[in-house]
């Protein structure tokens, strides 16, 4: 699969599961930022993960897993949560959040609890991610400066923190309704899967 075609499929896979959750499943706007929450942390890591692939292929030899970085990226994600909840909480001040979560995770389809399906399924389409990164770009890794170009950047955390500010700031003038949160969201999805590709 060429580069264009996979990254049509994973712009679609990006969207494809908050969508279905909005109108198939009734999430709410809560449930959606959950969902993109928990993915952030799986892609965290899993950026990692195959930028230390690519330098084991490359450099033929072991190269252990950058724990600072990952660090870093959960300092970035943790930011982007509060961020979350704060622009939540001041959209609707009667939110509860820790109901909200137990709801997401215990919501039933067919009978099965979303969040026994949901976690190794993020992880699985993670993982794939990762396998597919490393097949489509091991072969156009030539020198050092290759191997930089996919070495993961914060990039995205600068772009999602902003969005987030600019929401709350739009948000303290006047409250925006959820049906204008949604499709902006999903540009945000969309500009997450470019961005780690």
């Amino acid at each position: 699969m060429n580069r264009k075609r996979l990254l049509v499929v994973q712009i679609i896979g990006e969207l494809a599961i908050p969508l279905l959750g909005f109108f198939l499943w009734n999430w709410s706007l809560y449930f959606i930022l959950l969902f993109y929450i928990i993915e952030n942390l799986f892609s965290a890591y899993f950026q990692i993960e195959t930028s230390r692939r690519l330098y084991n292929l490359a450099e033929q030899k072991k190269v252990s897993f950058d724990y600072i970085k990952l660090l870093l990226f959960l300092c970035f994600w943790l930011v982007e949560v509060l961020l979350i909840h704060l622009f939540l909480y001041l959209s609707d001040s009667t939110v509860q959040f820790s109901k909200q979560i137990i709801e997401f995770f215990m919501y039933e389809d067919l009978g099965i609890p979303q969040g026994i399906l949901l976690l190794p399924l993020l992880f699985f389409a993670s993982s794939l991610k990762m396998k597919q990164d490393i097949q489509l770009f091991s072969s156009k890794i030539n020198s050092f400066d290759d191997l930089k170009k996919f070495s993961p950047k914060f990039t995205y955390y600068f772009v999602s923190m902003g969005f987030w500010v600019f929401l709350l700031v739009i948000n303290s003038f006047s409250i925006i309704p959820e049906i204008v949160t949604i499709p902006l969201l999903l540009f945000l999805f969309v500009y997450r899967s470019l961005n780690r590709t």
